[in-house]
């Protein structure tokens, strides 16, 4: 596991080495007029990034269902972290509860 890890790091620096190194000589070689748009191209990417990555998480946050056995293993987890801190709000904190509506809403249709 850590092999594969090893090689995917490996892989992505090597892929931001080559794009710093066109985009450094896109900033050497390119007419004055340019040169502006190009020293914003990492703001814009860096911005990019930030809206990609928030979107990858609500989508994972999103399709948890769709995965039971995530689920469960989750639901277990609040679960045992619920007992184990007796916070008072700690009904309204579990994912059973939700389940347990949405099960009452089955039933009623």
């Amino acid at each position: 596991m850590g092999l594969l890890k090893m090689k995917r790091s490996v892989s992505v620096m090597i892929k931001f080495m080559v794009m710093l190194v066109v985009y450094l000589a896109l900033v050497i070689a390119a007419p004055k007029e340019y040169k502006f748009m190009l020293y914003c191209v990492p703001v814009y990417a860096l911005i990019s990034f930030g809206c990609y990555s928030l979107l990858r998480i609500g989508i994972n946050l999103i399709t948890i269902r769709d995965c039971p056995e995530a689920f469960e293993e989750l639901a277990k987890q609040v679960a045992r972290i619920n007992k184990e801190q007796k916070h008072p709000y700690a009904y309204w904190l579990t994912i059973d509860r939700i389940a347990k509506k949405k099960k009452k809403k089955k039933k009623k249709k």
